[in-house]
Order: C-alpha cells, then structure tokens, then sequence
C-alpha cells in the first residue's frame, strides 16, 4: 500500500552543509538540532504542526521526535537511525549525514560532487 504523504509538489534533495558547520558540532545531536532549526521553508505550517505532521505520516512518536528536536528539552533522545534520511529529506539539508561521515572519517562520493560543484 501506497502512503499518501499530503505533497502536492516534489521536495527537491537535500543539500549538503559547508564544512565549518560540521565541524562546529560536537555530538550526533547537535547535527539533528541544528539540521531542524535550519529546515528548508515553505511548508505553511508552525514549528508543532510540521513536528505533528512527520510523526502522522512517516510513523514518529510524536514525542520522541519533539525531544529528538528540541534543543531544550529536559530528556533529550536522539534521532532514530533508520529516520535520518526521511529526516533529511523534510529538512532539506545532509547536516546528519555529513556529521556521522566526519566521526567514522568517510566520504561520500556526493558530497565529493556536490563540494567540485560549488
């Protein structure tokens, strides 16, 4: 079955972060924090609704993934794994992405590409 994800338009990829960025965080959550507050615009919706919204239809306990986003939040919980690339998608950016590639010291031929690119 076919998940109706309320899209009336393509997302277009995420893009990569500049590398000073990474390098600013310090831990996997920092990426994930940083990678919402910085989320791609043009949904319509509050910062609650759009949290509401991934967790209706991408199946996110909604509370888990407010914790996951929050930056002050009194029990953070980190992203789950097999979300990071939905996550990366909603938000627009590869923040996540790029940051677990720095810590195990790999590269993606993308993010290759993309740096040649830019």
């Amino acid at each position: 079955m076919q998940r109706d994800f309320g899209f009336f338009f393509k997302l277009k990829d995420a893009a990569f972060v500049d590398e000073e960025t990474i390098n600013e965080f310090s831990s996997f959550r920092d990426a994930v924090v940083w990678s919402w507050a910085n989320r791609r615009e043009g949904y319509g919706m509050t910062d609650k609704a759009l949290q509401s919204w991934v967790c209706m239809n991408f199946g996110y306990i909604p509370s888990h993934f407010s914790r996951a986003v929050n930056p002050d939040t009194k029990s953070p919980m980190d992203l789950k794994a097999d979300f990071i690339a939905t996550f990366e998608t909603v938000t627009g950016n590869r923040a996540v992405t790029q940051y677990l590639h720095k810590v195990t010291q790999t590269t993606s031929l993308e993010e290759i590409q993309a740096r040649r690119a830019a």
